[in-house]
Order: C-alpha cells, then structure tokens, then sequence
C-alpha cells in the first residue's frame, strides 16, 4: 500500500504503553549516561592525536589502565604522587579516574576485568624534571620504592615502586 495511505495505528493505552514508556525512557537515561562517558573521553582522545592521521607506528602506546580494588585509595595515592587531580568516571561498569594528559593516556580503574599484579607489564611514569621529587612521595602516600632512582645511560633515570593495590609501576625522568 502507498504511504499516502497508510493507516496510523494509535498506541493503545494500558500495560502494554507502560511498558514501552518505561523500556523507552530507561534506555534514553541509559545512553545518554554512555554517551556523556563516550564524549569525555572522545574530546580527550581528539585533542591529543589527529585522528585521521594516526597510524600504529605514531605512538606503540595509546592508552593504559592501572588495575585498583579501591578506587578512592588508589586515585589519592597517584594524586599525591605525581601532583596531579584526576576526574572520576563510570564507563561499561568500570569505575575509572583518569590520568591528565598531553600525549598518550590512561586511568586508574576498577572492573571485572582489572585485577592488580606485581608481575606483568610495568608502565613507567613521566617523572621529569627529576623523579626524586615524585619518588620521594611514594612511602608517605602508603607505597613501597623497590629500585630507588637509577640511572640507564644516556637514556635518563628510572625507579620502580609499587603502589596501594600491589602494581609494579616506576618513574622515568631526563634528570
């Protein structure tokens, strides 16, 4: 039949729009809450890379996480640490605060699928000008220095250190 003469067929009223109603607005509420996360973190990502540029071979490193059981604990820890404040945000069920960035990125987070470890990769914190400054932080906020500042060459200094949730992570600074 043409749309021209199509019948419009009202909704009935009764259970069946109730149900509809409530299934409609809970998934509105539901993506805008996922989509608010997707633009913070799009904005985030667009302002540090040109994205229709960016090719594996421009930076290997594009965004970390940091495993934590306690998210306030661990965001207090990086906060003191490293001087810095860090936003909070809940994506796809994972608790995250993120890390400021000017360059490649990442978050504290806190998930099903984050699990702290003392093994495995070891991401290395930009410390510079000199990361004894940073370094000297980590006890005091309830950490542990594990290599204190060592220098590799000419490539600059580095030290390792575990965090409040048990991750093997380090400091690396030109000085």
């Amino acid at each position: 039949m043409p749309m021209a003469e199509a019948e419009t067929v009202p909704l009935q009223t009764g259970i069946a729009t109730l149900i509809v109603d409530n299934f409609v607005k809970n998934t509105i509420a539901h993506w805008h809450k996922c989509h608010a996360a997707y633009r913070f973190c799009m904005h985030s990502f667009e302002s540090t890379y040109n994205t229709t540029e960016m090719e594996a071979k421009t930076n290997a490193l594009n965004w970390f996480e940091v495993s934590a059981t306690d998210l306030n604990r661990a965001k207090n820890f990086y906060e003191q640490v490293l001087d810095i404040k860090m936003e909070v945000q809940e994506m796809n069920g994972t608790q995250m605060a993120y890390f400021p960035q000017d360059g490649s990125s990442g978050a504290i987070a806190v998930g099903p699928n984050n699990t702290p470890s003392a093994t495995g990769s070891r991401i290395y914190f930009n410390g510079n000008p000199d990361l004894n400054h940073a370094l000297g932080r980590v006890e005091a906020a309830g950490g542990k220095v594990l290599m204190p500042k060592t220098q590799i060459g000419n490539a600059g200094h580095i030290a390792i250190f575990l965090d409040t949730e048990g991750n093997n992570v380090a400091l690396h600074s030109n000085n």
